[in-house]
């Protein structure tokens, strides 16, 4: 059995150092790397809303076609900056009313809607989504 040898130390830990010059542990540069990422994926995810946002207010009849598929992405851009509210209205959007449309859309508005505690509209958008799609992913079973 060969001996194992022991990982060497991450890249970017090799010379770095922090105020106090001594080195940064490889998990700390790990962590920090994680912030700035989490960081520019915000502030992507502010310029997505704000894209598909502009791209929904310039729609017309014309493109029925496309404006679910693009509601329902606003409403996923929307629930990942955290604004829930907005996210149901784009969600509703998305369905126009009817779950069969975007099961993915349905899905999200059925769960917010109960998280928001709109109970009576929640209950009733899940049973007819799952009569068309089986047992919704959150039911407790």
């Amino acid at each position: 059995m060969l001996a194992q040898r022991p990982s060497p130390p991450h890249p970017e830990a090799r010379g770095t150092r922090g105020t106090n010059g001594k080195p940064i542990h490889p998990t700390h540069l790990v962590a920090k790397k994680a912030a700035k990422s989490r960081a520019e994926a915000r502030s992507a995810g502010i310029h997505e809303v704000a894209a598909l946002d502009s791209i929904t207010e310039g729609l017309t009849p014309s493109d029925d076609d496309i404006a679910p598929v693009l509601f329902e992405n606003l409403g996923l851009a929307l629930l990942n900056q955290g604004r829930s509210e907005d996210a149901v209205q784009a969600f509703r959007r998305a369905i126009e009313g009817d779950v069969a449309t975007r099961a993915q859309a349905g899905r999200f508005l059925v769960r917010l809607l109960f998280q928001l505690g709109h109970t009576t509209e929640a209950q009733r958008l899940l049973a007819r989504w799952e009569a068309l799609h089986g047992p919704h992913p959150d039911r407790a079973t």
